[in-house]
């Protein structure tokens, strides 16, 4: 971990991941947090998303790749910031529920995808 470690970005990481699950939405706040903070896209733990996020604001859409990166780099940000280590959980997909969310584990934490096509 970066000993410049920038407090609010890891707020708002704690904020999105806060219910287990990560939807597109929340990819998308955190996304805007970093492009409107160069501070935080520039100090860790934003400059090992920006990039992953950067691509996704490019094409304007966060297809399933990204996502799983994505909750995986929160995972171990979220594990590295809190001084744990990663318990080895297996990556598994979950079904497509009734309401069209897929819903994945990833390093233990749950990532739902919102905008899955329905």
């Amino acid at each position: 971990m970066d000993a410049h470690l920038h407090m609010e970005s890891m707020r708002m990481i704690r904020r999105v991941t806060a219910d287990g699950r990560l939807t597109t939405d929340e990819i998308w706040d955190l996304a805007h947090f970093f492009n409107e903070n160069r501070e935080a896209r520039e100090t860790w733990p934003g400059n090992m998303l920006w990039p992953t996020l950067h691509s996704a604001f490019d094409d304007q859409k966060i297809d399933d790749e990204e996502m799983a990166t994505l909750g995986s780099m929160l995972s171990d940000i979220l594990m590295e910031a809190n001084g744990q280590e990663d318990l080895g959980l297996p990556l598994t997909s979950g079904s497509r529920t009734g309401n069209g969310i897929a819903t994945r584990r990833l390093s233990g934490h749950f990532f739902n995808d919102s905008n899955s096509s329905q």
